[in-house]
């Protein structure tokens, strides 16, 4: 059983998140009304997370609920109805963001619940590795590989693709692109390789041999079950000018699949992804940056660089031949 606080100044929002979650058997929910419930709540029982405001009213000149919370190692999960707070709770060390809409608009607000539940599902479930979690997918133990990309992402993501056997273990990709192109350029990518290269679509199962890539306009998601892994797509508001972002899969895959992933972040231009590639790295995931000479913009995998997110930094033609050794592939008879 998880054990899940939810804390906020609004009791209409209160009422509606603690209903909506109180259906998932898996979780425990408890409500406080303001920071200072909040803080009587934890004085008897700790829970397994804290789903908080991020605009909570503070107490006087106490420091902030969250700092208090992240200073105790509760893990804070962050809901706001602005998604420029994303990255700055996420960078503070919140596990997770969500987006919370108006709560009169009943179809948001459900999607939203169900979303909410399932990454704490995802995260805090104690998975039987014996009878519940499904077998590694390769002799290498790599379950998924995650790629990123922005600017120059396009020829970089297409030299990998045309470079590995349908052997490998399934690939997502996000590449930072518009809706409608993302479509054509997973046709064009699957006309030209091996793989089966698809736009993703929500509740996309995940097989050896399949690359999916991100929908312009939507965040995909990696999430695990008792069969297996797949995707959810949905809409959201953009993250710094950006949707989809690298960023959101891959906390996503730390996640889901934790050391079971092989993770690289491509050229482009800003932060994005890097932020990701540590919670990767700090899961156990192998991760790897572009290096600078290869780079159509060096300005992701610097950032990633930047913050120790990369257990090694390589040229973008030495890619291919990492996923096949990392994972045991090998192209098959008549594939070459």
């Amino acid at each position: 059983m998880i054990d899940v606080l939810l804390i906020t100044d609004s009791r209409g929002s209160l009422n509606e998140v603690y209903t909506g979650l109180s259906r998932y058997p898996e979780l425990r929910v408890y409500t406080a009304l303001g920071a200072y419930e909040g803080r009587s709540s934890l004085t008897y029982r700790i829970p397994s997370v804290v789903v908080l405001d991020a605009h909570l009213r503070e107490e006087g000149d106490k420091p902030s609920l969250f700092d208090e919370l992240l200073s105790r190692k509760i893990p804070v999960i962050i809901v706001s109805y602005s998604s420029r707070m994303r990255m700055i709770c996420l960078k503070k060390g919140a596990v997770s963001f969500h987006h919370q809409p108006v709560i009169d608009k009943s179809d948001e607000l459900a999607s939203f619940v169900r979303l909410l539940a399932e990454d704490i599902i995802r995260r805090f479930t104690a998975y039987d590795l014996t009878t519940e979690v499904p077998q590694p997918l390769s002799p290498g133990g790599v379950d998924i590989i995650a790629v990123g990309a922005s600017t120059g992402g396009t020829s970089a993501i297409e030299k990998i693709v045309t470079s590995v056997p349908a052997s490998l273990p399934p690939m997502i990709v996000t590449q930072h692109m518009p809706n409608g192109f993302t479509a054509m350029f997973a046709s064009r990518l699957d006309k030209i390789s091996l793989l089966d290269v698809r736009e993703a679509s929500d509740g996309m199962r995940l097989e050896k041999g399949m690359c999916v890539i991100a929908k312009g306009g939507e965040y995909m998601e990696l999430f695990r079950d008792n069969e297996g892994y797949f995707v959810r797509s949905r809409e959201g508001e953009k993250c710094g000018g950006l949707c989809p972002t690298v960023d959101v899969m891959f906390e996503s895959a730390a996640a889901a699949a934790g050391n079971r992933v092989l993770a690289f972040l491509l050229t482009g231009m800003g932060a994005d992804g890097a932020q990701g590639m540590l919670a990767l790295k700090r899961a156990g995931a192998y991760t790897v940056c572009q290096d600078k000479e290869s780079c159509a913009v060096y300005g992701m995998p610097m950032e990633a660089m930047a913050l120790g997110a990369a257990e090694a930094e390589m040229p973008l033609d030495r890619m291919a031949d990492l996923m096949i050794s990392k994972t045991g592939a090998s192209f098959a008879l008549g594939e070459v």
